[in-house]
């Protein structure tokens, strides 16, 4: 967990003024214990007048007292707070920069891994050290108070204390690994509810909540006998000792101070002051045991996110492109790691700069694979064969060079929360005759017009028609004018009218910028205009 101190270098000061006003609110409660002390002795010798003056200064110092636990508390909870969400803006940055090793994971895991994974790490990271030393401090302060006053008590103290921080880490580092196993099966269940929304369409016309209900209810059931009952059986146990020792910790000091008074080794006023240090000695360990559950948990997270914080370099670095001039595709065979199944076997094309070229097949022939490997949006461990772009394998490119100048336009394009104009731009700047033009060729000039500019598209497409919004997403890739575009069916859900216009206007703003496409399609819409048919 190293790597994520940079994370909270910004935190200093905040971890400051936490520490700072912790200690002074230390002090403080040392001055109530001396206070109650004389308040004692002074009821003992029945002296009226320093009783009441020692009273005033008691009430005043437990009304100060409290105004520093205000403060202690609202630095601490600043601190987890503004911790955790750092960590969760770091750790979604990394998820971006790393896309490529991490497009295989199910979203379920990656969603607990950006949420409740950073949750428990940065509970530990933000909080769990400053507080570790500042607890060890406490707990060797008060011990320390407590050896001034006897010796021997003192001893059967620690002694205790060990016996607890020993069982505590045993049980601790039993929760961290069933803990873990939790958050890796409700990422399970985090998938299978994705799935669900998904399909609601499908459940809702077939009328079969009752299956998908009893799959998700024998996960749970699973889950409960395999993880929950051991994970509750431990915590209970670390719970129990805890208590008891709350209980009984005092008691034991009194009585053992009571016992050493009888010895003539301590006195009266020592049980009583010397109690009610062992009880301020609660505090400090009960933090400390949970904060030795919070390590050991927060080291498992973070082992199963690690793969988020490291950053695949290789990907990233590469010859620098020159302008596309051909791209030769000579494959073998593809398989994926997951399947037996062997696609694109002997596939042989090339085509130049300007031509359109149209790949056909039946579904489950590879189409959309060949397109996404063209593209470098999927592995390529599983190809035998090479993809060359002038006359260089597209591998050794830099991957940002790449996608500058080959993208792929998606079947069912990705929306974000927000208007037409960002979710053309996503955040990059373009000239507005540029944006003006892509409407056009998109033939989106009846969604802005139908429309106020301020209108909201919703993220899941559901206040759009499957027609705009591939052509939304058709429009958001030729506005970066890339050299080669790779097209997925896009025209699938346009009406014949619309898809006729659309395709002729693209077709001269391809040839207006000299772009090569590259288009999947199972319809005749570009069977006139191609200038090689690829049969799979």
């Amino acid at each position: 967990m190293k790597k994520l101190l940079n994370v909270y270098s910004s935190l200093k000061k905040d971890r400051s003024l936490f520490s700072l006003s912790f200690l002074i609110e230390f002090a403080w409660n040392l001055l109530l214990i001396e206070l109650l002390d004389r308040l004692m002795a002074y009821s003992a010798q029945s002296d009226l007048c320093l009783f009441s003056k020692t009273s005033v200064l008691f009430c005043i110092g437990a009304v100060i007292f409290v105004l520093l636990v205000f403060s202690d508390q609202y630095f601490f909870r600043k601190l987890k707070g503004v911790g955790e969400l750092k960590l969760q803006e770091y750790t979604y940055g990394c998820f971006l920069k790393n896309l490529s090793s991490v497009q295989c994971q199910k979203a379920g895991d990656l969603v607990s891994a950006v949420n409740r994974n950073t949750e428990v790490i940065s509970q530990w990271m933000s909080t769990g050290v400053v507080n570790t030393i500042l607890q060890t401090f406490l707990l060797l302060a008060y011990l320390l108070i407590l050896l001034l006053h006897n010796a021997v008590v003192t001893m059967i103290t620690v002694f205790i204390i060990i016996v607890i921080f020993l069982l505590s880490k045993l049980y601790a580092q039993k929760e961290a690994a069933y803990t873990a196993e939790k958050q890796t099966r409700y990422s399970e269940i985090n998938s299978k509810l994705l799935d669900t929304l998904n399909n609601r369409n499908l459940i809702y016309a077939l009328n079969n909540e009752a299956f998908f209900s009893n799959k998700l209810k024998t996960f749970h059931d699973q889950i409960s006998q395999s993880v929950l009952v051991p994970l509750s059986r431990y915590t209970a146990l670390r719970n129990a000792m805890l208590t008891f020792m709350i209980n009984t910790l005092p008691v034991i000091v009194l009585v053992s101070t009571i016992l050493l008074a009888k010895l003539g080794k301590a006195t009266g006023s020592d049980a009583i002051t010397m109690m009610l240090i062992a009880q301020k000695l609660n505090g400090p360990i009960i933090l400390l045991t949970d904060l030795i559950a919070d390590q050991k948990k927060a080291s498992e997270m973070y082992a199963k996110s690690k793969s988020l914080y490291t950053e695949k370099a290789d990907e990233h670095r590469g010859n620098l492109m020159q302008d596309f001039e051909e791209m030769r595709v000579e494959i073998h065979e593809f398989q994926y790691t997951d399947c037996s199944d062997k696609i694109l076997v002997g596939l042989q094309f090339q085509f130049k700069r300007g031509d359109l070229v149209l790949i056909k097949a039946a579904s489950g022939k590879g189409k959309t694979t060949l397109i996404e490997l063209m593209s470098r949006l999927i592995p390529a461990d599983g190809l035998c064969g090479s993809i060359k772009y002038n006359n260089q394998l597209i591998s050794n490119f830099d991957l940002k060079d790449y996608h500058c100048r080959v993208l792929l336009v998606e079947r069912t394009p990705a929306l974000i929360d927000g208007t037409l104009y960002e979710n053309l731009v996503l955040g990059d700047i373009f000239y507005p005759e540029w944006i003006e033009e892509i409407i056009h060729v998109c033939v989106l000039q009846d969604f802005i017009q139908g429309r106020d500019q301020s209108y909201q598209i919703q993220g899941d497409g559901s206040n759009i028609s499957g027609g705009e919004r591939q052509r939304i997403g058709l429009a958001r890739m030729l506005l970066r004018r890339p050299e080669i575009i790779l097209l997925d069916e896009v025209t699938s859900a346009l009406d014949s009218k619309t898809k006729s216009v659309l395709v002729n206007r693209l077709l001269t703003f391809a040839q207006k910028y000299n772009m090569t496409i590259i288009a999947v399609s199972h319809d005749d819409s570009f069977d006139a205009h191609c200038t090689q048919l690829i049969h799979l």
